[in-house]
Formats: structure tokens, C-alpha cells, sequence
């Protein structure tokens, strides 16, 4: 089944390693303060090829005055004590994907998802009426561990709905702890590959977080204790054979060519920044990104690129591919995946390509674009994992700004696309509203693929009911 989602399903992550002190994240301190977030590039590439952040020490004199807490900061560095963190991702057929989370002692296969803030967990009492609770992965044997904070909450995602309750505990992912507040669940619906979730967009959209009226404590990325608040992603390739990485305080210069290039988040709810000035280009044909819309999300937990109708209609039309009433997608010939053209996409004055080998995506003998619509009826364009498994993806929490950077693959990812029976899958991706709105409906695309049978399409979080416990 198509697995299109700002949720994504459940597959037990691989290992997990540290960098050396050399490779180190962006070095952060309270001595001074950086640029403010822009589309210029404000971070340096050191020798290693590490991207970081400069400092700027605004007590450090001409004459050497806290030369030695310069020197103390960066012997920190050297040692470790700035040290990034990779954890693996597992690629689920390029539908989405997942990574090794522990609570309480046990490994959970968890969606890592920028386009929702909550974290939770299949609790022991969960009950379902698809299958979900039990279908597949672990669950949490016991809440013994955790400390019960009185609260309940209910999140309501486009996929279906999870509620429960609220406790803080202790999750750790790539070797990175934080105490977080966190939901067990005890109902859910629409869940049926996934042990949970851990949204890393920013918590003044957690629902938890409504729940227990602390919104750092709702946060991974805050609590981590990070030099940086800063995590970027580098999506997999299905077809060549290379591993997914989330990289906790840094980026992984390895996973990108050239350098990073930032644009400002706009709204610190989503992941969100602005389309102006936004292109996209493919056989010799530009035009605006957004021709309706005005902003756009980074998305981990969405499959595909969701755009305004008409922008959607246009490139799919340049690449070949038709859309189906029937599947709420557009899908074109598989040999695509191999002749076709690049798309072209311009954030911020830099160009990003997208070849076809990653946009063509796959099932049973179907091949399917990673173009689609929905934007209109959310009010802001979505960029999902088609456009960060093209473009190496920076969320920079500490200056409110995203980094893209061409992704680099392996070239026999095009070769490996040849075979149409290739396990890259999707489907419309499509919400109907924003979070910080709390309001949804349903699609068309939606409805249409629930009443074929077709299609399952799943989207972000929309609504959020939190109560209290009495």
C-alpha cells in the first residue's frame, strides 16, 4: 500500500555513531551573537569540511582580553564536548522514513517528522479499531519508568488519530538523551506501520505541550542539551543502496556538495519560509514555485512535493505524467524514472535539481510522480522527502533558518531505476489546513482514495484536544 505522510510507518533503524571531536557541530556561545537569519550563507566551511557557525565575541579587546575563554571553547570543541551526532534512518521504500528511538530500555522504530512538534509512543493499553495498536513493532511494556504528569491529549492527524497520556521520560535517538514530556497512547487509528512519533518542528505547535504548559520541555531539539539547536537530514535513495542520516547539532558535510545556503523561517510553528522569488525550471520552462501560495513547509514526514494546481499541473505536464482520478496522484511511464528531465528548483537564489530517478516513484509496476496538488487548500506549499532526498536539509533552531544543499548520491541510482518493480512508492500527500489554525477537513484526494480502496493518504497534525486529567 502507498505510504504518503507527514507520519510515516515503523522499520527498526540501523546503527548509530558519534563524530570525532574534529568533526564538531557549529560552535555556539553566549559571549556574542551571529547573523540574523538570511538567504546569504553565514557559516564557514572549516578544513574538515565541517560547516560552522562563526561567533562573535563582542568583549574580546585588541589586547587579548578573554583570549583564554576563546581558547577553553574551542579545546571543548576538540575534545567532544561539541560533538555531532548521526543516527542512521531506514528507508522504507522512499515512502519514508525511520529511526532507532529507546524509551525505558526498549528500541521503537520512530518517525522523525519536521511538519508535526509531539512526541509519543504505542502505550500497553492502546486500543484501535484498524489493527493499529498491535499491527506491528513494539509498544511500551510498562510506564513504570516515567513520571505521570496528570495530563491527557488527543492529536488528530490527517492519517487518522492518536490520544493518551502525558508523562516526561527519558527518549534517546543517535546517542543523544533528552528528558522530554511525551504521550503513551491509549487509542489510535490510521497507525498501522509506526511504533510513534517524534516531531521536530517547533514546539509552539505540541499539542503536549498545550497539554502540560511547557513548551521547551515538549521539544527534543531543546532539551537535548545540543551546542546547537541545529539537526539536518540526509534522505536515502532507495535504488543506491546508501544509508539515512539524521545529524543531531550540525550537518554532515559529507552528505552535500558545495555549501550551505539559508533562507529565514518565517513562522516558528512549521518549518515554514517564504516562496518569493521561488522557480522551478524543467525542459526550458520556468515559473513562479507558488502561483497561489506564498510560503512553503520542509517536511520530513511528506512524501512527495505538494504544490499550488496549477504549478503541479505545469510540471507534471513538462515531465510526462498524467493525473488519476482514481489514485489522487499523477502517475507517467516508468522508463521516465530514466529519460527524463530534470526538474529545477530556486530557494533563495540557488538552484537545486531533482532528478528523475528521484522524483519517478514506484509501486507494483505503477509509477507515480513526486509532483502533486493540495497547496490550495492548505495555504502553503509542502517540500517532502522528494525534495530532501534531492537537497540536503539544514533546520537551524538557533537562528530560525533553513539550509539546503545538493545531496549527494550514488550514480547507480539511475541505473537501479530502470527496474519498474524498484520499492519506491507514494501517494497524494495532501492536508487541508495549517496547524497553527487548528481546523481540518478532508480532500478530494483523500476521499477519493479511501472510496476506491486505493491510495491511503496521510497528512500532518490538524487538531488537538487537550484535557486534564481528574
Amino acid at each position: 500500500m502507498l505510504f504518503t505522510a507527514l507520519v510515516a510507518a515503523a522499520a527498526v533503524a540501523t546503527a548509530v555513531s558519534v563524530a570525532d571531536g574534529t568533526a564538531a557541530a557549529p560552535l555556539r556561545t553566549n559571549l556574542g551573537s551571529t547573523a540574523a537569519a538570511s538567504t546569504n550563507n553565514s557559516s564557514t566551511t572549516t578544513a574538515n569540511g565541517i560547516v560552522a557557525q562563526l561567533p562573535v565575541f563582542k568583549n574580546i579587546s585588541a589586547n587579548g582580553h578573554n583570549t583564554q575563554q576563546v581558547m577553553n571553547l574551542w579545546a571543548a570543541r576538540k575534545s567532544g564536548v561539541f560533538r555531532r551526532a548521526s543516527g542512521a534512518l531506514t528507508n522504507i521504500n522512499d515512502e519514508l522514513y525511520t529511526a532507532a528511538v529507546t524509551l525505558g530500555g526498549t528500541t521503537f522504530a520512530i518517525d522523525l517528522d519536521t511538519g508535526s512538534a509531539d512526541i509519543w509512543f504505542r502505550g500497553p493499553n492502546c486500543r484501535s479499531t484498524d489493527g493499529s495498536c498491535g499491527a506491528t513493532g513494539q509498544t511500551v511494556a510498562s510506564t513504570s519508568g516515567l513520571t505521570a504528569t496528570g495530563k491527557t491529549w488527543s492529536t488528530t492527524y490527517g492519517s487518522g488519530a492518536v490520544s493518551g497520556n502525558v508523562y516526561t521520560g527519558a527518549v534517546t535517538l543517535a546517542g543523544t538523551t533528552a528528558t522530554v514530556s511525551l504521550g503513551i497512547s491509549t487509542s489510535e487509528t490510521g497507525f498501522t506501520q509506526m511504533d510513534g512519533l517524534l516531531g521536530l518542528a517547533y514546539p509552539t505547535i505540541s499539542n503536549i505541550a498545550a497539554a502540560t504548559g511547557n513548551t521547551a520541555s515538549s521539544s527534543f531539539i531543546m532539551s537535548a542539551g545540543l551546542a546547537a539547536k541545529v539537526f539536518g537530514f540526509y534522505l536515502s535513495d532507495a535504488n543506491d543502496g546508501t544509508t539515512g542520516e539524521v545529524t543531531l547539532g550540525g550537518a554532515d558535510a559529507t552528505r552535500y556538495t558545495g555549501t550551505l545556503n539559508y533562507v529565514p523561517v518565517t513562522s516558528q510553528t512549521y518549518w515554514e519560509a517564504s516562496l518569493s522569488g521561488a522557480t522551478y525550471s524543467v525542459n526550458g520552462a520556468s515559473a513562479s514555485l507558488g502561483s497561489t501560495v506564498t510560503s512553503f513547509i520542509a517536511d520530513t514526514g511528506t512524501t512527495l512535493m505538494i504544490l499550488d494546481s496549477r504549478t503541479a499541473a505545469a510540471i507534471n505536464k513538462q515531465i510526462g505524467a498524467t493525473f488519476s482520478n482514481a489514485a489522487g496522484v499523477y502517475t507517467l511511464p516508468c522508463s521516465t524514472a530514466t529519460s527524463g528531465p530534470t526538474v529545477s528548483v530556486t530557494l533563495g537564489g540557488v538552484a537545486y535539481t531533482i532528478p528523475p530517478a528521484i522524483y519517478v516513484l514506484s509501486e507494483s509496476g505503477t509509477c507515480f510522480s513526486g509532483f502533486t496538488n493540495g497547496a490550495d487548500s492548505i495555504g502553503l506549499a509542502i517540500l517532502g522527502d522528494v525534495f530532501i532526498r534531492a537537497v540536503y536539509t539544514v533546520f537551524d533552531m538557533d537562528n530560525n533558518r533553513l539550509g539546503f544543499a545538493q545531496a549527494v548520491h550514488s550514480a547507480a541510482a539511475a541505473v537501479a531505476a530502470t527496474s519498474t518493480t524498484s520499492a519506491a512508492a507514494a501517494a497524494a500527500a495532501t492536508t487541508t489546513s495549517t496547524k497553527k489554525h487548528h481546523s481540518t477537513t478532508t480532500t478530494a484526494a483523500a476521499a477519493a482514495a479511501a472510496a476506491t480502496g486505493g491510495l491511503t493518504t496521510y497528512v500532518t497534525t490538524i487538531v488537538s484536544t487537550v484535557t486534564t486529567t481528574v
